[in-house]
């Protein structure tokens, strides 16, 4: 049962945790670009798929915000495909970002 305190949004990414039980791959909450079968193995190509197609559209050399960064893992792929001047990482909960952190 959920909380709901001054911001339930949060209340609820909150609960996700570090480790959510439905992210496709550990630390990712995306559902992916799926290019294969849609088997259980293409999981991880396909979150990951999905970040570096939409870095590939960001100007080169500015700064990026990743807004709603969750466990911010997809914030190296980012910075590898757009090659950002800066790269801010945004979100609702502190202890998402506090985990992201700790996996750097």
């Amino acid at each position: 049962m959920l909380r709901f305190g001054r911001n339930p949004a949060a209340t609820v990414y909150e609960s996700l945790g570090s480790r959510p039980w439905a992210a496709l791959s550990p630390g990712w909450h995306n559902l992916g670009l799926w290019a294969g079968h849609g088997d259980e193995a293409e999981a991880g190509a396909a979150v990951r798929r999905l970040v570096s197609t939409l870095a590939s559209e960001l100007p080169r050399d500015a700064d990026v915000l990743d807004a709603g960064c969750g466990l911010g893992v997809q914030d190296a792929l980012i910075a590898e495909t757009a090659r950002p001047r800066g790269l801010i990482a945004l979100n609702i909960t502190l202890s998402q970002l506090v985990a992201g952190r700790a996996e750097l």
